[in-house]
Parts: structure tokens; C-alpha cells; sequence
């Protein structure tokens, strides 16, 4: 999914949608790191042509920027330092070794080869060796476009060198003296996710609304969530200090407290899952739902202007809140109480109360993180820093058995670099063909392989829905870019005029790379061709013959990406077991609240969590959904005759976010039960027939044969997810709610009811089952499918291709 849909807000009471996404871009670090790319990628051929006249030498020298600019992405400043050196000595090596091979074409093809599939296979260290092995190959396409002698080769190599060092050097340098700002950024950036999360909640409050068609947008908001709280998790992290003194940065507390508020906030939005089909049945003309729809669009856009202050490292100028939409909902609920609606409708009256209690929390969290914006609040840090902080940041982790694992035909990223490598040889095959053609007819035509090698590398990666994408975006933005560039050449070719549109076609290519594909592509194609035209002036036909080139790239790209391709189904049943493993290592955590002594006894309220074990669960939680959501979503993209099992996959894919969110809205209500010793047997055979029905969901999703187990009719429902148990909990559950009395009649204050409880527990229950019977469905044999659909008590819901 690109991040332009993580991005792409509707409109709200008071935020027009283009100025909100421009004001984001431009406040995020988007735009930032596309001026500080651009000006360390054309400095030195700016100092090397501006003063020694050497186009060539300072063009090398922009390359070996360009290429290390590729690993200059967010994140902490050591693992960009990493990258960024192991990049600058990699693609060095890269543009020696192609420069000295360019007098012999043989040598050529083979280096070229070589080191495509040596490249291609650092995918196998995961995103960035993926980042490091295209730029070392972006490298090795730029230095083969001119034939040279050894000794020029090696200058060449050094002036790259040279590039590379100081965009290091300088990226660093500009970092460390705006540290503070790229934090922020970081931390506004997943802000604006959250409340394009909180924007996507909205709808299924509003009856007008198809409920698939919701899932089908949330689900990509909560992916694109959990990949930028993990980016500002990896930033803001790092930097909270270990004991709070007089010579504290008050700055690193407030992003700390906005961060742990920021995850809290979404967390509390995820446990306001409710059964929207209760609640719509229940309350079809009532403003309720309006009221709630409405807070939500308020919360969000409430989140963004909070965003947009720690970007701007100034104060919420304005604010809003839902006070009016509490209210009025407390009051349509007094209204139903009065009409006997908790007697006649009992498990939509536990909903009202529970959404009502989660927008309380919500309006509070969001409260406290204006005053953290506003530097309104204590010096007080809301998160107690300790070595288990380390176990949330990202890691890099570079050994040689990473990549000799991978060295086998089952391997996605064997057989990736194996089809980048025979896309490559076609392509330079096909353009020394075209050469020899055009000298055969003695046209000036040809000697642009290197474009057509450029644009495979850019458009083919290792997922075939990817590459499809990307081919398509990729081959419009060229031809547009193209055309813009024919356009600038034909109004002005001073060197000077063209240095400067270079200069903003490369800050437009670098902040617009992860939001816009076709646009930066448009960009990025104008950057290259004005690059090239000061090393090897030519006439305007050389942008139609670079279109030529785009379109058989693109054509071979598309023609190859059917060799050796690893189809998502191979891998999705491995990351749906995670999710259903991380889910049911979040329902073992949510059973053992942490111990709270209290000194005068009195009955404790359900609360929020706030301690690491708890976080951590959540955290792996979301990311392991994430990756199952990404996967699916791959798969949808692929040929019909390649996806497996669609329907129920999709449901497992709901389902286990529902469960997440059940479990989380659970969490509070075992502050008042206590940990497991203290828990009525009733309660913990529950619990531990749940735990025995995932643990059996994952059971059967590791088993990616299937084997002689597979089913041909819907399992049975364990003994102890029977609904009928639960009248036994509720009971053993009465003691507790005797302890625990409501300050006043308001239905949203904090009070422990057995009713509440034993709801969650009745939609977990049904939700586990529904995983333990999608996991079956999915490997049960495609012919027994139908029959296997019409013996479920719900219908499973058919996804859109």
C-alpha cells in the first residue's frame, strides 16, 4: 500500500482535504528530507562544474550522492550512518568494477550479471538491505552508459567516492544540528496516521455505511499505523532520558508523553470495537450513533492539529473537544434507560455504555496531549524508561548466514534476484540488438541500454502485485517526464536554467518518493535526463528514444515478472499464524493485570494498562496484523488462479482484528478481577478454552500441506466456547460488582458490572471459534469449500479483488 492512501484524508468539519495533505507535506519530513537529498545529490556537480568545468567528474561524484541518498530514510541517526557508509563502500566497488568491464562487452555482461544477482539477493536482509542492494545496483546502471579506459574508471571510482563520503558527511551533519526537528517530524508524521486511523472508525457509526466496505478501508489505515508509530517509536525512544533533573530537556519529556498518549489513543480506538450490527439493528433512528460518528471526525481532526504543532514546534493555536457529543449522548442514554432499553436490549445497552466509556477516555487522552504540545503540562514522564524500552525498537541484525540460507529455489529471494538477473541480460541483450540495428541503417539512434536496465531495476521487486503496480506508474510518470523535459529543452538550454530545474525536480522526486509513485517518477525521470545532458549533450530526439526505452523496459519487466515468482500464498498461511500467535499471546498478557496494592482496600475500577509487557503484546500484535493485512492485500493484486482460500482469509484477517480489539476492551475489567489466582474457576476454563482454540488455530495453519487432516465439514465447537458457560461466570463474577458502585447514575463512569465482562467474553468466544473454523477452511480442500461455507452459523465475508 503507498503511503499517498495512509495520507489521503476526507474532509472534516474544519480541515478542507488538499490544504490538510499540503500542510502535512510540508510540515512532515517529506518535504525536509527532499531539500536535504537534493542539495547533497547536486552540490558537487554544482562546485565541480561551477568552478572546475568538469561535467563529468562532477556528475560521477552526483551519483555516488544519489546512491547513498537512497538509505537517507527517517530513523535513528546511527543506523542511517550504518547504511549510509556500508552503501558509500558497496556502490563504489559497484561503479569500479562496471567502469573497467565497459571496454569489453562480454566482461560487461557478465559484471553486470554478477552483480545483479549478488545485489538482488540482499532483499533476504530484509527493507534495508533491499534499499542498499538497489542503490548499488542504481549505481552500476548509471557508470555503464560510457565506454572508458581502466585509469578513467578508476578516477571515475574515486570522484564517486568522494560524492558519497561527503553526502554522507553531510546528511549527518545537517541531522545532528536538526535533531530536534527530524523528531518531531517523526513523531507528527505517525500522528497524522492516528488520526487517519480515528477517521476511518467514523463510518461504521453511520448507518448509511456498508460495513464490508468499512473494513476494507481500516484495514489499511491500522497497517500504515503500525509502520509509522514504529518509525517514531525508534526516534522518540531513543532519546527520553533516564532520570528526570534540572538539566532535562523539557523537550525530549513532551515527545515522550505525546507519544505514549499517541499509543494509548489508538489502543483505545481499537477496543471501541463494538458489534456494529447490534448496535444498528437496536438503534436504527437514533442520534446516538450520529453523536459518536461526529466525535470521532472531531478526535481526528483534533490529532491533526496536534501534529501539526509538534511539527511546527509551535503550540495548538485552536482546539476543539466533544464535550457537546458526550453530553448528548449521555442524555439520548438516559433516555433509553428511562424507555427500560438495558432490560430489552441488554447486550446493545452494554455497547452504548462501553463506546461511551472509550470516547471518555479518548477526549482525555487527546486533552493531555494538547497540554504536552503546549508545554502546559509537569515535567513528568509518563513512561518509566528501563532496558525493557529495548525490546520495542527496531534492530539490525547483517550476517552471512542471512544470505547463504537463502541460497535455494524455495527461497523468495533467491528467486528474486534469479528473474532480476534474466530481466536484466534481456534487456541488454534487446538494446545491443537495437544498437546494431541502428547502425546497420546508419541511424543515429541507440546506446541507451543503461535506461532500459534503469527502469527494470526501479519497477521489478520481489512481490509480483508490487512490480505490476509499480510498472504502470513508472512507465506513465516517464512518459509524462518525458514530455516536461522536451518542453524545458526547448525553451532554454543555459546550463545554469537547467541546473535549477534540476534542483527542484530532485527536492519533488525525493519528498513525493513515498507518497506519490507516479509523481516522483515524473520527477525522477527529468532529473536523470537533464543529468545525462550535461555529460553527453544531444538533440531533443534522445527524450523520445528515453520513452522508447522506458516502454521495453516496462514490457520486460512485465513479461519476466512470470519467471520464478514467488506468489504470496506460499508465505501468508506462516503470517497469519503470527497473527493469530501474537493475538494469543496479547489474550495470556490481558489475563495477568499487574498487581496494585491498595492501601485502604477500596475495590479497584477498570483501568488502563500501562506496563511494558502489556505494550509490548499490544505492539507485536499490531505489527504481525499488519504484515498478514500487507500480505493479503499482495495476494488480492496477483492472478485469480494464484490466490488461495480468498473468503476465508479475508474473515481471518477481520476476525483477528476484531479479537485484538475485544481483548483490549476486556483489558481494563481484569484490573477489578485480578491475576489469574485470584480468578473464579468458571472464568479461567473460559479463558483457557480460548487459549487452547488458538494455540489449535495455529496448530493447523503450520501445517502448510495440510496432510491427511484436512476437513471436509466445519469442526466442532470445544465444550468450553459454548455460550451457555457463561451464565456460570457471570455468577461467580456477582462478589466483584457488589465492591465496585458507580459515583452517579452517568451509564460512562468507570464501574465494574459482571454484564460487561461476560460481553466481551461472549464476542471473543465467537470470534475464536470463527478463527478456529477459518483456519480449518483454509486448508480444507477447494471442492468441499461450499459445503464447508453452508454449514457456518455466520456468513463469511467475500472480499473485493
Amino acid at each position: 500500500m503507498d503511503q499517498a492512501d495512509a495520507l489521503r484524508v476526507g474532509r472534516s468539519p474544519d480541515m478542507d482535504t488538499t490544504r490538510g495533505n499540503i500542510r502535512k507535506f510540508v510540515y512532515g519530513h517529506y518535504l525536509a528530507n527532499g531539500i536535504r537529498q537534493s542539495i547533497g545529490i547536486l552540490a558537487p556537480p554544482f562546485l565541480v562544474i561551477g568552478v572546475f568545468d568538469e561535467p563529468i567528474m562532477g556528475m560521477a561524484a552526483a551519483f555516488g550522492a544519489l546512491c547513498v541518498s537512497v538509505m537517507d530514510q527517517p530513523g535513528p541517526l546511527q543506523h542511517r550512518l550504518n547504511g549510509m557508509l556500508g552503501c558509500a563502500l558497496l556502490g563504489t566497488l559497484a561503479a569500479l568494477l562496471t567502469g573497467m568491464a565497459t571496454s569489453w562487452p562480454v566482461v560487461l555482461l557478465l559484471a553486470i550479471l554478477a552483480q545483479t544477482f549478488f545485489f538482488g539477493l540482499f532483499s533476504a536482509f530484509g527493507r534495508k538491505g533491499g534499499m542498499i542492494g538497489f542503490a548499488c545496483l542504481l549505481l552500476m546502471t548509471l557508470t555503464m552508459h560510457a565506454t572508458v579506459t581502466p585509469a578513467v574508471a578508476a578516477w571515475h571510482a574515486l570522484a564517486t567516492l568522494g560524492g558519497s563520503l561527503w553526502y554522507t558527511f553531510f546528511s549527518i551533519s545537517v541531522s545532528r544540528l536538526a535533531r530536534w526537528r527530524d523528531e518531531r517530524q517523526a513523531l507528527a508524521v505517525a500522528l497524522f496516521a492516528t488520526a487517519d486511523y480515528i477517521r476511518a472508525k467514523a463510518p461504521f457509526y453511520d448507518i448509511s455505511q456498508n460495513l464490508e466496505q468499512n473494513y476494507r478501508q481500516l484495514v489499511p489505515k491500522q497497517s500504515a499505523l503500525a509502520e509509522q508509530q514504529q518509525v517514531a517509536r525508534d526516534m522518540v525512544l531513543r532519546i527520553l532520558p533516564r532520570e528526570l533533573d534540572e538539566r532535562t530537556d523539557p523537550r525530549r519529556v513532551q515527545l515522550g508523553n505525546i507519544f505514549v498518549d499517541m499509543v494509548d489513543l489508538q489502543e483505545t480506538m481499537l477496543a471501541t470495537y463494538t458489534d456494529y450490527d447490534v448496535l444498528r439493528r437496536a438503534l436504527p433512528e437514533s442520534d446516538l450513533l450520529l453523536f459518536a460518528h461526529d466525535a470521532l471526525l472531531k478526535l481526528s481532526a483534533e490529532v491533526e492539529r496536534i501534529g501539526m504543532a509538534v511539527a511546527s514546534g509551535r503550540p495548538v493555536r485552536r482546539s476543539t473537544n466533544i464535550k457537546a457529543e458526550l453530553r448528548a449522548m449521555e442524555y439520548e442514554a438516559v433516555l433509553l434507560r428511562k424507555r427500560d432499553f438495558p432490560q430489552q436490549a441488554p447486550e446493545a445497552w452494554i455497547v452504548i455504555v462501553q463506546v461511551l466509556r472509550r470516547l471518555r477516555t479518548a477526549a482525555r487522552l487527546v486533552a493531555r496531549m494538547q497540554g504536552h504540545a503546549s508545554g502546559r503540562m509537569n515535567l513528568e514522564s509518563l513512561l518509566r524508561v528501563d532496558g525493557g524500552l529495548a525490546q520495542f525498537m527496531s534492530r539490525e541484525a547483517i550476517s552471512l548466514s542471512r544470505l547463504t540460507s537463502n541460497l535455494t529455489l524455495t527461497s523468495p529471494h533467491l528467486r528474486y534476484a534469479v528473474r532480476l538477473s534474466l530481466t536484466v541480460g534481456a534487456g541488454l541483450a534487446l538494446a545491443w540488438l537495437l544498437d546494431a540495428g541502428a547502425r546497420w541503417l546508419n541511424l543515429d539512434f541507440g546506446g541507451h541500454g543503461y535506461w532500459i536496465v534503469l527502469t527494470i531495476l526501479v519497477i521489478m521487486k520481489p512481490g509480483f502485485a508490487l512490480s505490476g503496480q509499480r510498472n504502470r506508474r513508472r512507465l506513465a510518470g516517464t512518459i509524462v517526464g518525458c514530455a516536461l523535459t522536451a518542453g524545458v529543452m526547448t525553451v532554454t538550454q543555459n546550463p545554469i536554467a537547467l541546473l535549477c530545474v534540476m534542483f527542484v525536480a530532485a527536492i519533488l522526486n525525493n519528498s513525493l518518493n513515498t507518497l506519490n509513485y507516479l509523481l516522483s517518477a515524473v520527477f525522477n525521470t527529468m532529473l536523470v535526463l537533464l543529468s545525462f545532458h550535461f555529460l553527453a549533450p544531444g538533440s531533443l530526439m534522445v527524450v523520445g528514444e528515453r520513452a522508447l526505452d522506458a516502454l521495453i523496459g516496462s514490457l520486460l519487466v512485465w513479461g519476466f515478472s512470470y519467471v520464478l515468482p514467488y506468489w504470496e500464498n506460499r508465505s501468508i498461511l506462516n503470517l497469519a499464524r503470527a497473527s493469530v500467535a501474537a493475538n494469543r499471546r496479547l489474550l495470556e498478557v490481558c489475563r495477568q493485570p499487574p498487581v496494585v496494592e491498595s492501601a485502604d482496600k477500596a475495590p479497584r475500577q477498570p483501568e488502563a494498562r500501562n506496563d511494558i509487557l502489556w505494550r509490548l503484546a499490544r505492539r507485536n500484535a499490531n505489527a504481525s496484523f499488519a504484515n498478514f493485512a500487507d500480505a493479503y492485500y499482495r495476494m488480492m493484486a496477483e492472478p485469480k488462479s494464484k490466490r488461495i482460500a480468498a473468503a476465508y482469509l479475508n474473515d481471518l484477517l477481520v476476525q483477528n482484528h476484531m479479537l485484538a480489539a475485544q481483548i483490549g476492551a476486556a483489558s481494563p475489567l481484569f484490573h477489578v478481577v485480578g491475576p489469574p489466582a485470584a480468578q473464579p474457576a468458571e472464568l479461567v476454563s473460559v479463558l483457557d478454552s480460548m487459549d487452547a482454540a488458538l494455540k489449535q488455530s495455529e496448530n493447523v495453519l503450520s501445517n502448510s500441506t495440510a496432510g491427511p487432516e484436512r476437513p471436509d465439514g466445519v469442526p466442532q465447537t470445544p465444550e468450553g466456547l459454548r455460550p451457555e458457560v457463561l451464565t456460570a461466570v457471570g455468577k461467580a463474577l456477582e462478589p466483584l460488582a457488589a465492591q465496585s458502585q458507580a459515583a452517579n447514575d452517568d451509564p460512562g463512569a468507570a464501574v465494574f458490572e459482571p454484564a460487561h465482562l461476560t460481553h466481551q467474553l461472549r464476542q471473543m468466544m465467537r470470534t475464536v471459534q470463527r478463527i478456529y473454523e477459518d483456519t480449518y477452511a483454509v486448508q480444507a480442500p477447494p471442492e468441499s469449500l461450499p459445503a464447508f461455507s453452508a454449514q457456518r452459523a455466520e456468513p463469511v465475508i467475500i472480499p473485493q479483488g
